[in-house]
């Protein structure tokens, strides 16, 4: 194996004058490496530290069971709206919904300013629902879903499925606010046999544009 060497100048105490002197290469590494363990941190180059925002506030969602979030949204005011599907039964704040079959779907409302829950409505049927997607436009909240059941009921509202029990049915449907919570305002089907609204956006409080996995991209609402 080769030798490496390193050439040094040292200081004659006599002269004063600069002299070379030629010492093995690894004896001058690890004379190199004992310096810089004795600088300390002093030598080393400074990091750059991510800047990581403060949370605002944490909430946890359900305790037994864990809810699934499938969409998120806010209105003018702030205020967060999130829905999704869960199973057994969701308590949010003071809201407890308790499922009715596989698993419910639900919407429910954040205010920030209370750092509360200040509703939550539930999609329900015998089988499998879901909230999917959601938009606000004035004081109304609009969401698509699935459901399997040979019917699903938002609020007081009940609709039948199209084709047999099983099937995927999609629908869309409207939320209005009320000083005591939320009211189901209509439920539309969408159609069967496997068809998914996956968007959603309001254009205005009596026009709707989705797109559908089925090829459908425009909607009326009902009046």
């Amino acid at each position: 194996m080769p030798k490496y060497y390193a050439r040094f100048f040292f200081r004659s105490g006599r002269s004063g004058a600069a002299r070379p002197r030629t010492i093995p290469r690894h004896t001058a590494l690890k004379a190199l490496l004992i310096g810089l363990l004795l600088a300390g941190p002093a030598w080393r180059p400074a990091q750059a530290q991510a800047v990581v925002p403060p949370w605002e506030v944490a909430v946890a969602l359900g305790r037994d069971q864990t809810p699934y979030i499938r969409a998120l949204t806010t209105d003018e005011a702030g205020n967060l709206y999130l829905a999704g599907f869960f199973y057994d039964s969701l308590r949010l704040g003071d809201q407890l919904l308790r499922s009715r079959g596989g698993r419910d779907g639900f919407i429910a409302k954040w205010n920030p300013s209370t750092t509360r829950f200040e509703w939550a409505q539930q999609l329900a049927g015998a089988e499998n629902e879901e909230v999917i997607t959601l938009a606000t436009a004035d004081s109304s909240v609009y969401l698509t879903g699935t459901f399997t059941s040979s019917s699903v009921r938002l609020g007081t509202l009940l609709q039948a499925a199209q084709g047999g029990t099983g099937d995927d049915n999609a629908f869309v449907a409207k939320l209005s606010a009320t000083r005591t919570g939320p009211v189901a305002t209509w439920l539309q089907l969408i159609g069967g046999g496997g068809a998914v609204l996956n968007t959603l956006a309001v254009a205005a409080p009596t026009c709707m544009w989705g797109a559908p996995a089925t090829g459908r991209c425009a909607l009326a609402a009902p009046s």
